[in-house]
């Protein structure tokens, strides 16, 4: 049962710093965004630094610059503490200031590693990859061809690009993508229309889809801008939709287009990010 809730004197902290009439009831809504960060898999660390956070805000809220955990008396004996020992004193903050957000850093990480990508249905997006080898274009089919419990397989290769030509062109992040990975996502555009995959053919037009933020920023948000070309890379790409704000997938990329290579042996792959959707059955 202790493990669902947060240390005692993380709780008697919590109690120093929250007032009013309603502090009982703060008190517990604490105490439950905790058990609920508990029983979603969150680490115990990661769960109480969130607490104090929460009860920091709280206290605020309701008692306003009063609620500093510490009286005058605490702020003399500090400096007393600092006048007669420097060493121990920057030791002890130090170890406040680097080692408690250090030694939280591994949890953070395994956390952010274990959350899934904020689609529908994320918890079921996973990636594909080979263990001491790349993940090529050409492993894509046979990825897809393998009954390894995926329902559809999609591939990402990143890019950075020039968009424009002369003086006004500018280095843009993108990606080269198979057609169903819109699909795959569950991200429908703003505008126009995503790959299709007829835009994934060799040999196929070219066409891009632009992210919200380049399209706002290099276009001034043109509801017009479906249709029209522009040159990315010194080739001419047709526009066929723009994505909502806020998708920049894989990571900041803002322009997208198809994926369109058809390597004959391994050696000819292309190097790429291989994802997949679990079918239902699989875990």
């Amino acid at each position: 049962m202790s493990a669902a809730r947060p240390s005692p004197r993380l709780r008697r902290l919590a109690a120093r710093l929250v007032a009013g009439r309603d502090a009982e009831f703060i008190l517990a809504d604490l105490e439950a965004a905790f058990r609920r960060r508990r029983e979603g898999g969150a680490g115990r660390l990661a769960s109480e630094a969130c607490y104090a956070i929460d009860a920091l805000r709280s206290g605020w809220a309701t008692r306003g610059a009063r609620a500093v955990p510490f009286s005058v008396l605490d702020l003399r004996l500090g400096v007393r503490m600092l006048a007669r020992h420097p060493v121990v004193s920057a030791v002890a903050v130090l170890s406040l200031v680097v080692g408690i957000p250090t030694g939280m850093i591994p949890t953070m990480i395994d956390e952010a590693l274990r959350a899934p990508p904020p689609f529908p249905q994320g918890e079921s997006i996973v990636g594909l990859r080979y263990t001491g080898a790349s993940t090529t274009t050409f492993d894509v089919d046979v990825l897809a061809d393998a009954d390894i419990g995926v329902s559809e397989i999609t591939a990402v290769r990143r890019f950075v690009q020039n968009l424009g030509s002369g003086i006004s062109a500018q280095a843009i992040v993108g990606a080269e993508v198979t057609p169903n990975l819109f699909t795959l996502l569950g991200v429908a555009p703003d505008l126009g229309r995503v790959l299709s995959t007829e835009d994934g053919r060799i040999g196929a037009p070219d066409v891009a889809v632009l992210g919200h933020r380049v399209w706002a920023d290099r276009f001034g948000a043109d509801a017009s801008i479906v249709g029209r070309s522009v040159q990315l890379g010194g080739r001419q790409y047709e526009i066929v939709g723009v994505m909502p704000e806020g998708f920049a997938f894989p990571e900041d990329q803002q322009i997208w287009i198809p994926l369109a290579h058809a390597p004959a042996t391994p050696a000819d792959g292309l190097d790429v990010l291989v994802l997949a959707r679990l079918a239902p059955s699989s875990s």
